[in-house]
């Protein structure tokens, strides 16, 4: 799906941009949806939470209302073109509304779909409750292939101790236990690579990555993703 969409985009290139798409007035009105919340019970959309790596590649289109972004699901979903993303739950300042919104294609995205009309069209609006930035600018995730994970610390009741516990975001699988990690496609400073690994390691769950397979059938982490307001790795 996801490589249907980017022929799709790639088709209308040229046409998008002698017709300058999106020059018309965005009359989005964000507020009139309700802040999006985790939990299950309290939601109104009717959508499931789902975990999304947006993508870098242009999104083209013919005339206003279009798409402007497109993510994928991430462990085997669907892509989907999205029109806005909705960043009221975080409490970002305007500033940090402006940053996130010129780097979301280097997160990992937590939310759920909506739609709201926009010219009298109904247009898809991810409603953001979680955001993670990516680790490493010299390592490339690939969302069709990789799989995403949060991790945590292990339960352990004899030695030698798995390293951390790995929990398949967007799955109902049962976790696993990695006895090592190896981040040495990070490009990560040693103490840096150390600090990354304790948090990997925390009791709640803050680190998000993921796990690539290597031609040799060896596994290697490709990106390791943070909470937008964590501080930077020391």
């Amino acid at each position: 799906m996801g490589t249907l969409l980017r022929t799709l985009a790639l088709g209308i290139a040229f046409t998008a941009t002698v017709s300058g798409c999106g020059e018309a007035a965005d009359d989005t009105d964000i507020d009139s949806l309700p802040i999006v919340t985790e939990d299950d019970k309290a939601d109104t959309t009717g959508s499931p939470l789902m975990w999304v790596r947006p993508s870098s590649f242009p999104v083209y289109c013919f005339a206003y209302p279009c798409a402007t972004k497109q993510v994928a699901e991430v462990n085997g979903g669907e892509s989907r073109l999205i029109f806005k993303y909705d960043w009221r739950a975080l409490k970002l300042t305007a500033t940090e509304v402006t940053t996130a919104e010129a780097n979301h294609f280097n997160m990992m995205l937590r939310g759920r779909y909506n739609t709201i009309k926009v010219s009298g069209q109904p247009m898809t609006v991810l409603q953001i409750s979680r955001a993670n930035m990516k680790v490493s600018l010299s390592s490339d995730d690939n969302p069709e292939k990789d799989g995403f994970y949060l991790t945590k610390e292990a339960p352990c009741s004899k030695q030698p101790c798995p390293v951390v516990q790995a929990q398949l975001v967007n799955k109902t699988q049962a976790a696993e236990l990695w006895n090592s990690i190896d981040l040495s496609r990070l490009g990560l400073s040693t103490t840096q690579q150390q600090s990354l690994t304790t948090e990997m390691q925390d009791k709640i769950g803050q680190v998000y990555v993921s796990q690539a397979t290597t031609p040799t059938g060896s596994k290697q982490i490709s990106q390791a993703f943070r909470s937008i307001k964590a501080p930077a790795l020391k």
